[in-house]
């Protein structure tokens, strides 16, 4: 049985479910969890708010490097509506 290894705190389910699905379209298995009470009651902030977000421990370095580029806006996108990039403004 492969290990998972803790890798980042969301604030809350919604962030947390964020985060999953973008490492899992990156071929990154995922577990999330979170206090019982915290999701009952829908807390997002302090530590019942707090979701764990766990990665098998292979597949570690890879989804630190992804969140790592998730956080310094690499896969922001820059386009505004007519197809613009900020640099052509």
């Amino acid at each position: 049985m492969e290990k998972y290894k803790h890798i980042y705190d969301a604030f809350g389910l919604l962030d947390a479910e964020q985060i999953k699905i973008f490492l899992e379209s990156e071929g990154i298995d995922v577990i999330i969890a979170q206090e019982s009470a915290g999701q009952t009651f829908g807390l997002t902030v302090g530590p019942l708010g707090t979701v764990k977000i766990y990665v098998l421990e292979t597949q570690f370095d890879m989804a630190n490097k992804l969140i790592d580029d998730m956080q310094n806006g690499k896969f922001e996108d820059t386009t505004g509506a007519e197809g613009e990039t900020q640099e052509d403004k």
